[in-house]
């Protein structure tokens, strides 16, 4: 069976690609990816596929990179190819942000890539308004590729999600037709259809791990321990693909039954506690740079003795408990606790201001009626003493008023013999610590009356005696 043939049993046995999709095609010019572009080109018309290739011209090796991208743009123009060439200084973002210039690269190519999708879904659906459209971005990683990516995350000490290496069809809609071909028979398919690809010389330099991997520890592992080594990791990706795709649906299905449950997590065994953390960063955004190191970290976190605390992970993301409770917190988040906006410039809270939220009016028994509907009331609202009310007022010289805590703030809890500190009250409640200083309280001074959600103090309780009653409601 030749290689299209091959390459197209592949794409309709895992759904790669469906007819009438579109495809992004990440071309750098180099026998890998013109061999893909090849292979699509011969599929567009049974497929009825709408291609755009995608080249990012690094800037890396000066006056050959602009040979790749003048080649990848005539060999598009000669095939009547959508084409999209994009320049940028990868070096000076790498500097910039400190990170590789192979990493660098690689994010600013699958940014063109995921922009270009949009634009492609965009004009797909402008065409055709009766259809959804489906753009999936095609690019070249082969079959050498993966056992190297292998081979690289061993090295480094990786889990079984690292083993499986490189995915047929990633969820974000990257698919990798080449990934089963071997490097050979891809240089053998070029040199038959004629093609003439571009080579990096970068390449053959052993300044970067995947490099020095490809051309100095395979060669030397093929010749003295294992001359089908390539075969031998692909293998293992794909047995620990198999697994940690059951361990995956396993861990996914607890996770969204106690992602909050700072216990549950705690008692479960590692590895599925690791795959279920995994899982709910994935889910916040977070789905790479995960480490073993903040894995333990979070292990700590859930089962330590600190009623809270919280783990900073990479790009803004923390994992916070409070109590029996776990926050799984984006970045965006990061400084959104309430506490935090209190003292904002851009929301000024003013005690003031929360008043817009209480409503207060003097009653009597007919209008709310008997105790027993009283009790039965939502917790943002109360009914109160306030003979007991004034009274206090005029002996403090202090009026009834709803702000947050302060220094000093007590309040008898309903039913119990002596005042308690609120900073004890809200300990004893399980309060989330980031959640208290956004806590409004109906106070009289120092005294809180009223905590809008969870009750009246014992001293402002309506009694069978009560005369003059004063209704409050608290609007979120």
């Amino acid at each position: 069976m030749d290689l299209l043939n091959r390459v197209q049993k592949l794409i309709e046995e895992n759904r790669l690609l469906c007819r009438g999709d579109g495809v992004i095609v990440g071309c750098s010019g180099g026998p890998d990816s013109l061999c893909l572009l090849h292979l699509l080109l011969r599929l567009r018309e049974p497929m009825e596929l709408r291609l755009r290739v995608v080249h990012l011209e690094h800037g890396f090796r000066g006056q050959a990179s602009e040979q790749d991208a003048r080649f990848v743009e005539s060999f598009c123009a000669e095939h009547e190819i959508d084409c999209r060439i994009y320049r940028e200084d990868v070096k000076e973002t790498a500097r910039e942000t400190g990170i590789s210039w192979e990493t660098a690269g690689r994010e600013a190519r699958y940014r063109r890539f995921f922009r270009e999708r949009e634009q492609l879904e965009w004009q797909m659906a402008a065409e055709e308004p009766q259809k959804k459209p489906c753009v999936r971005i095609a690019v070249a990683h082969n079959r050498n590729d993966q056992a190297e990516t292998v081979l690289m995350h061993i090295l480094r000490g990786t889990g079984l999600e690292g083993l499986k290496g490189m995915e047929l069809h990633r969820a974000d809609g990257v698919i990798r037709p080449l990934l089963t071909t071997d490097r050979g028979e891809i240089e053998a398919y070029c040199a038959d259809m004629g093609l003439t690809p571009r080579y990096d010389h970068t390449n053959r330099e052993t300044d970067c791990t995947r490099n020095r991997i490809r051309l100095e520890l395979l060669p030397y592992i093929r010749e003295h321990f294992n001359e089908n080594v390539e075969e031998a990791l692909c293998r293992l990706g794909r047995i620990a693909a198999e697994s940690q795709q059951v361990i995956r649906a396993e861990a996914e299905r607890i996770a969204r039954t106690c992602a909050g449950d700072r216990r549950q997590l705690a008692r479960l065994s590692d590895g599925l506690r690791h795959a279920a953390v995994r899982f709910l960063l994935k889910e916040k955004g977070l789905s790479a740079d995960v480490s073993s190191v903040h894995l333990y970290q979070i292990d700590r976190l859930l089962s330590g003795p600190a009623a809270s605390g919280q783990v900073v992970l990479p790009r803004g993301y923390r994992v916070a408990v409070s109590y029996d409770t776990v926050r799984w917190l984006g970045p965006e988040e990061t400084g959104a606790d309430v506490a935090a906006e209190r003292d904002s410039e851009e929301r000024d809270w003013k005690e003031w201001e929360l008043s817009r939220h209480l409503t207060v009016r003097d009653t009597d028994w007919t209008e709310v009626g008997s105790p027993e509907r009283l009790r039965s009331w939502p917790l943002c609202q109360a009914c109160l003493d306030g003979d007991k009310i004034r009274t206090v007022e005029e002996e403090r010289g202090e009026k009834l008023c709803l702000r947050f805590r302060k220094p000093g703030d007590f309040i008898r809890p309903l039913g119990s013999r002596g005042r308690k500190k609120m900073q004890d009250w809200m300990v004893d409640r399980k309060i989330p610590r980031q959640e208290r200083d956004g806590l409004p309280l109906l106070c009289i001074g120092s005294e809180v009356v009223w905590i809008p959600g969870y009750g009246i103090s014992e001293n402002f309780k309506l009694e069978n005696k009560s005369m003059h009653l004063i209704f409050v409601e608290f609007h979120q």
